[in-house]
């Protein structure tokens, strides 16, 4: 019984963390899905966001349930860290802004300057803020060549009638509802198709 206790605990762990990431992707107002989404269908975040909610939270308070009455028999170690809670603050400051719709460009310039600041206030130097940021970049290269790639053939795609011969094909016999629901299916597969 003890050794299938901790092979359930290590199944529950990559779950967590996956299932944390979507929850965290889905509800996000700066992720690159949130920016596109926005930006292409000419709304704001909290359009999206409202309309995730509905979609994420249901499940959230599912999964929520099932850790804590999981979690009732395991023994949490005691904290072992003090919070730094001036260190959240760059956060709060991210989130608050972005639900009050602010760009996004000055959203994220807000979060790059306030988390300098804070760094500043609990002893990093200049430099190492910089570090800290070139670290970032590095980590983040590979997806940001694979985003300019993906623009520009999407970017070619647009121009040369690509993409409205694909709608123009779904979407020639839609009648009703139903009908557009099942192009718009059709398209995303469509995409992601290509994608993989």
């Amino acid at each position: 019984r003890g050794l299938g206790d901790v092979y359930k605990r290590q199944a529950y762990m990559p779950a967590i963390v996956v299932g944390g990431s979507f929850f965290g992707d889905n509800l996000s107002f700066i992720s690159d899905t949130t920016i596109a989404s926005t930006r292409t269908q000419d709304c704001v975040m909290t359009d999206k966001f409202r309309v995730n909610c509905l979609i994420v939270v249901p499940a959230a308070i599912v999964v929520l349930g099932v850790y804590i009455f999981q979690g009732l028999s395991v023994s949490a170690p005691p904290q072992t860290e003090t919070i730094e809670w001036i260190k959240v603050l760059p956060y709060l400051i991210v989130l608050g802004t972005a639900v009050a719709g602010m760009n996004v460009m000055l959203v994220l310039m807000l979060g790059i300057v306030s988390t300098g600041l804070v760094g500043f206030l609990t002893g990093m130097s200049f430099f190492d803020w910089f570090g800290a940021m070139g670290s970032g970049i590095t980590g983040m290269g590979e997806l940001i060549i694979i985003t300019l790639l993906a623009g520009g053939m999407l970017e070619l795609i647009r121009y040369n009638g690509g993409i409205d011969f694909i709608i123009t094909r779904l979407t020639r016999h839609v009648r009703g509802k139903r009908g557009a629901e099942l192009s718009i299916a059709c398209l995303l597969y469509t995409s992601d198709a290509a994608d993989e």
